[in-house]
């Protein structure tokens, strides 16, 4: 029996041999969106009829939006992420300013130190200052290795009494693997002088461990001989987070879309 209620489409499968996908139309038995493949005769190459499927039309928007809507997510997750991975890179760059200041304000205090036993005692004052106003852990090593001042945010990173720090080396306060690479930067900023930065690993006071940028600068006597190390500790653990954050929603994004492609093929079959 003819189908009075065909879509338009479908006669123009028969009129163009090209395949099409129409609607939302509707008929007798519902709401459909419905893809049209056209059937060619062997012999002659025309049309001499007509596949298709029908998508209940509440179904495919159903699933249309369900795709989006995980897309739209996943695409919310990576923004906020990145928005997240900027704002600590922003921090980041003050923090690292201000702790390139802090080396040049105690390099500053070490010349104005050699003038007068007064001036010395007040660049002694402005460094211990300077030391405990810093919001990241620091601390002052002498050339052997051996702490000899840390600022209260150096001693609540460790966990460990004040007294247990000053007068230890590294050996006594972090295990040996950590222990021997900040050993190894001392010796080496100690040889080349300048600063030395590098990624680490560092034991944390709630008993994990941390990622860390280790910044380390020389200081020196009046005449020129190497006081000692200063080192400045910057939590990375939050940057690295968000870094894999952003790698794991890139990820979902790929998979959404996948997904949202396998719905189009399978609506389209």
């Amino acid at each position: 029996d003819p189908y009075p209620d065909a879509p338009e489409g479908l006669y123009e499968v028969f009129q163009d041999g090209r395949e099409r996908v129409v609607g939302p139309y509707q008929d007798k038995w519902g709401t459909f969106i419905s893809g049209f493949v056209p059937v060619l005769s062997f012999e002659t190459g025309k049309v001499v009829g007509v596949e298709g499927v029908d998508v209940d039309h509440t179904i495919f928007l159903i699933k249309s939006l369900q795709a989006k809507l995980y897309v739209v997510g996943v695409l919310m997750l990576i923004v906020l992420s990145m928005g997240g991975f900027f704002l600590w890179q922003i921090r980041a760059h003050e923090a690292e300013d201000s702790l390139r200041q802090a080396f040049e304000n105690l390099r500053q205090a070490q010349g104005e130190a050699a003038h007068s036993n007064e001036l010395r005692a007040q660049a002694e004052l402005q460094m211990r200052d300077l030391v405990e106003a810093m919001p990241n852990p620091v601390f002052f090593k002498d050339v052997d290795g051996v702490y000899r001042r840390c600022n209260q945010a150096f001693v609540d990173y460790l966990g460990l009494p004040l007294e247990k720090i000053i007068g230890a080396t590294v050996f006594d306060v972090a295990p040996k693997d950590i222990a021997e690479r900040a050993h190894q930067a001392d010796v080496e900023v100690l040889a080349r002088g300048g600063r030395h930065q590098y990624e680490g690993k560092i034991a944390h006071a709630n008993g994990t461990f941390r990622d860390a940028l280790f910044y380390r600068s020389v200081l020196y006597y009046t005449d020129g001989r190497p006081r000692g190390v200063v080192g400045i500790i910057l939590d990375i653990t939050e940057r690295k987070k968000i870094e894999q954050d952003i790698r794991d929603n890139e990820a979902r994004l790929m998979q959404a879309l996948e997904e949202v492609r396998t719905i189009n093929a399978e609506l389209k079959r």
